[in-house]
């Protein structure tokens, strides 16, 4: 059980500009709730829990001065649209403890143990919504002396790569040591405004509702189903393992295939279609259930020119494989299902 002993509202440490942020519309269409992350620290008898606690307000009121938006709070235009109202509001840092040792949590992993160490945000209305901090910290002391400090970031001010952005600078910060050029966010999300959207010149896949469960007519049931939270050891050796036997299923089968030489497979390639065939076989659905793989993807290299490394803000895009059928996923070896071969065959 953890309990809050504290809670404390961080500030920027300087004047920053007051603005509504237009949001992209990238930024629309992501989930509107907060990507959560929990960093462990074993004790030290060096540094003393109030210390610490002050030793992170301080560089969090100072990394907020170069990642304003931050402290600011999500708003609606009239039309739906998100954006973010920079106002100086603050993020919540909250002081925790708990009767546990570090090592009763047992393998660190997204459990109901974990998420005890990690802030709660209200999403129950538009309202609560916007008076949610876009940040929130829970520093929490367990009984062994170690630290956790679990934060919650909105996916309306970050991506996955803007986050760890966030986390590093701060870190610097927190070590008292100088920020350099490239720690310094990227802000200004007119870069991924288009003047002229043009009208789609392809079938956008990605974007079309997921396949339903033979037999439905919605995702309700599926919805409604409880869900568990399970992390898979895979090794180095069995992915090579893996990679070396589909790399040796392309050269037996490239004559009767394609009749001519496939590239490689890379390693994602190999352990996406594993989990995917995996996935397929536990399930145990209709041989002829409809099935897609479904993923998301950082493009901040993709355009042209490429948006800036430090580009605080969403820059993620969906891509989905072609439509599969599970007893052809279940039943065939990976490499008929690579996208560029779909139909080869």
């Amino acid at each position: 059980m953890v309990s809050i002993t504290r809670s404390h509202t961080v500030v920027p440490s300087e004047s920053t500009p007051k603005a509504r942020l237009w949001c992209s519309d990238i930024d629309q269409i992501v989930a509107r709730v907060h990507a959560l992350a929990v960093l462990v620290y074993r004790p030290d008898p060096e540094f003393q829990f109030p210390y610490i606690i002050q030793r992170l307000k301080d560089s969090l009121s100072k990394i907020l001065v170069h990642f304003y938006p931050v402290a600011g709070r999500i708003r609606f235009t009239e039309s739906g649209r998100v954006e973010v109202e920079c106002n100086e509001m603050g993020v919540t840092l909250l002081e925790a403890e708990t009767a546990k040792a570090l090592d009763e949590y047992g393998y660190w992993e997204a459990n109901e143990r974990v998420k005890d160490l990690v802030p709660i945000v209200d999403y129950s209305s538009r309202l609560s919504l916007e008076e949610a901090p876009f940040m929130l910290v829970q520093v929490t002391k367990a009984s062994c002396g170690g630290i956790c400090v679990g934060i919650a970031m909105s996916h309306i001010i970050a991506d996955g790569s803007g986050f760890a952005h966030f986390l590093n600078s701060w870190a610097k910060l927190a070590r008292l040591d100088k920020l350099d050029q490239d720690d310094i966010p990227f802000l200004d999300r007119t870069i991924l405004r288009f003047p002229n959207p043009n009208p789609a010149h392809f079938d956008h896949s990605e974007c079309k509702p997921l396949p339903l469960k033979l037999g439905s007519s919605d995702y309700k049931e599926e919805k409604e189903k409880e869900t568990t939270v399970a992390s898979l050891k895979i090794t180095k050796d069995q992915v090579e393992k893996l990679t070396q036997k589909a790399n040796n299923q392309i050269i037996t089968n490239q004559e009767t295939l394609f009749h001519q030489v496939q590239r490689p497979y890379s390693r994602y390639e190999v352990l996406a279609a594993h989990i995917w065939r995996s996935a397929s076989k536990a399930r145990q659905n209709d041989p002829n259930q409809p099935t897609v793989v479904r993923i998301v993807g950082d493009v901040r290299s993709k355009f042209n020119p490429p948006l800036p490394r430090n580009f605080l803000g969403n820059a993620i895009l969906r891509a989905v494989t072609p439509t599969a059928i599970v007893g052809d996923i279940v039943s065939n070896t990976i490499e008929l299902w690579r996208p560029e071969n779909k139909g080869s065959n």
